[in-house]
């Protein structure tokens, strides 16, 4: 597996952030576009539908947060200090 272009990690990024402030029924890809000042049809190259769209952001978070409680368990072995880090 290739490591996605930076585009589509811009994409993903802009979602992420309507996902957070608007949810995800309420933000659409000439929002993205706009956003990025790129085409929908940008847009829908790297991600071809919506829910392909949702389905990376799941994915990058579910990603993320593995590594966040990895790094985490690896600082410290106080238990008190690991709950307050989560």
């Amino acid at each position: 597996m290739t490591a996605p272009a930076p585009t589509a990690d811009r994409i993903l990024d802009i979602a992420e952030q309507l996902v957070q402030t608007r949810g995800y029924e309420a933000f659409s890809y000439a929002d993205i576009a706009d956003a990025l000042s790129i085409r929908k049809a940008s847009i829908h190259y790297h991600y071809p539908s919506k829910a392909e769209l949702g389905m990376r952001l799941i994915e990058r978070y579910e990603h993320d947060f593995a590594a966040a409680l990895q790094r985490i368990e690896a600082e410290t072995d106080d238990a008190f200090v690991r709950l307050q880090s989560y």
